[in-house]
């Protein structure tokens, strides 16, 4: 347990004390010793320069220059570089003054900058000291300053040179490691934000990594291991997750100790639905780990079901259990248009939106729910004969009717009772959408295809969103995606997108012109039709015109 939490001290440590840095330290400190050493080692042969010139600088008795540079190592021992000479001795000896109390003033602040652990602003003083390389004879300062001084030399180096060849402080002690670990593998980040969300109202109790950052040695530190994974492509492992997955394969130590749960993420409308989350409690249990519950199955990432499973988990551990709640915001239609009205089975709507408050980063996604008006559920419910407000059982509630087909996915079903109505129906899921708007745009713009399955029904959310007319509310919430961002730095992007793919690239090139980034970027572009003309056209021609998309 103290290893890991030491491990996990250690990445700090090497933020504060990067690797470059401390490097760069070590050099410039070996570079000022050798040519100390040397402009001493020259100032023995030189005539003029020695000791006795060396204390007649001191006490102001030299002629002719306003400015010198002495090196000396006379018989007293004493090694110095001067950069002061002044024709008045007063002024001189002012200068040494103000230089020494500046010395000690250094100190007490590197001293205080090491207690509040702003160690990389105390290295800069002391690289400051060293750079100014002055040691005046020890008449000139007091011994403990002296000391002081020198000491702090040698930190500089003892810490440049521990770095350098990997030696590792720890300046605190480790806290205690938690028993639980909160293992996640994420490909879109709906896994990491689920995962997050649980350790946030878990804290007490669980530490959180992704597998990315694991080893099957980590496993061994723990008692009770809870995965949140999400299955990619064709029943894959998230791409981050692969090596942590033939580790795992390959390692030859049994986990007898540890006990698991599995919350498998997937999309139900996949033939592999949740394969690697299965895949991994199976690995799990070949090393001789404990299943605590059969994996959990989550369709789309239902937060409701996910809150369920987690409070099952914790009334089993006898650990105290909060509620998840997914932050919601209110989101109004501004504008609907079909930038495709040809192609009628695979129409795209550019969606504008407004939502007060929102915050995100440019590839990040916006989930979208769409439920059934209420209006619109009475008038299909009189279509069926069936009351509005008789009670219902949806999951452990007992509501009304019309409130659970509000949390419920109602197309064209039909049914003479009402539960048998409710029983057939799925639950209302958010639908998720890749942001096309420039990073905290209050309006937010979506690209989304009205979806038309085999048998001519259209997509539930998509749909709706495409019918809406301006003014239509929505509930929506942001979701980071932090897999998928542009780089922070002026290089080269080549984007190869098709269709309403091309809707986060609009969110990069949005950034990049906020950035004032001059580096190429390509966009390369596909649709399926050609007539269907090339969307965000006059955007598109207006960043070529601009500079910031260079290739089309």
């Amino acid at each position: 347990m103290v290893i890991a939490l030491q491990n996990i001290y250690h990445a700090q440590l090497g933020r504060v004390l990067s690797y470059t840095l401390s490097r760069l330290l070590l050099i410039i400190a070996v570079i000022g010793a050798a040519l100390w050493l040397f402009v001493v080692g020259l100032s023995l042969e030189l005539p003029g320069l020695n000791g006795e010139v060396f204390i007649h600088v001191v006490e102001g008795e030299h002629h002719g220059a306003t400015l010198g540079v002495f090196a000396s190592a006379d018989y007293r021992l004493t090694q110095a570089l001067i950069v002061f000479s002044s024709l008045e001795s007063n002024v001189l000896g002012g200068l040494l003054t103000a230089w020494r109390y500046g010395i000690a003033i250094l100190i007490g602040i590197v001293g205080l900058m090491l207690l509040l652990r702003i160690h990389r602003l105390a290295l800069l003083i002391l690289l400051i000291m060293l750079s100014s390389g002055a040691v005046l004879n020890e008449t000139s300062l007091t011994l403990s300053v002296l000391s002081l001084f020198c000491s702090g030399l040698y930190l500089l180096l003892l810490i440049g040179f521990s770095n350098a060849v990997g030696i590792k402080f720890n300046a605190d002690v480790p806290k205690e490691q938690k028993s639980s670990l909160i293992a996640y593998a994420s490909q879109s980040g709906t896994a990491q934000g689920l995962a997050q969300q649980i350790a946030k109202i878990s804290s007490q109790y669980c530490d959180i990594k992704a597998f990315s950052e694991l080893t099957p040695n980590c496993l061994q530190r723990y008692q009770q291991l809870f995965v949140v994974a999400s299955t990619y492509g064709d029943g894959q492992a998230p791409e981050k997750s692969h090596g942590f997955v033939e580790a795992l394969a390959q390692c030859e130590q049994a986990l007898p100790n540890l006990h698991f749960a599995v919350l498998a993420l997937g999309d139900s409308t996949y033939p592999k639905f949740c394969a690697f989350g299965h895949q991994l409690a199976a690995m799990l249990r070949d090393k001789g780990a404990q299943a605590l519950y059969p994996v959990h199955e989550i369709d789309r990432g239902h937060i409701a079901s996910v809150s369920q499973w987690w409070s099952q988990v914790c009334q089993g551990l006898g650990w105290h259990s909060e509620l998840m709640h997914q932050q919601w915001l209110t989101a109004t239609i501004i504008d609907n248009q079909c930038l495709n009205p040809s192609q009628e089975r695979r129409m795209a709507h550019l969606i504008t939106l407004r939502v007060t408050g929102a915050r995100y980063q440019a590839g990040d996604l916006l989930e979208v729910l769409t439920p059934l008006k209420r209006s619109v559920i009475e008038l299909k419910l009189t279509a069926l004969g069936l009351n509005p407000n008789c009670r219902v059982n949806l999951g452990e509630q007992v509501i009304s009717l019309i409130d659970a087909l509000t949390q419920l996915e109602w197309q064209q079903q039909t049914a003479s009772q009402a539960q048998a109505l409710v029983d057939q129906l799925s639950v209302l899921r958010p639908r998720v959408y890749s942001i096309a708007s420039k990073p905290d745009d209050p309006v937010i713009a979506l690209f989304v295809r009205r979806l038309v399955k085999d048998d001519g029904e259209l997509g539930f959310s998509s749909a709706r969103l495409c019918a809406s007319q301006t003014d239509h509310e929505f509930k929506v919430s942001l979701r980071r995606h932090d897999s998928f961002r542009p780089p922070l730095n002026n290089v080269p992007m080549i984007l190869i997108c098709a269709g309403t793919g091309i809707a986060p690239f609009m969110s990069f090139l949005a950034q990049r012109q906020q950035l004032s980034f001059d580096a190429p970027i390509w966009l390369i572009f596909g649709e399926q039709y050609q007539d269907s003309g090339c969307y965000f056209k006059q955007q598109l021609d207006a960043y070529q015109r601009a500079g910031i998309l260079t290739e089309l």
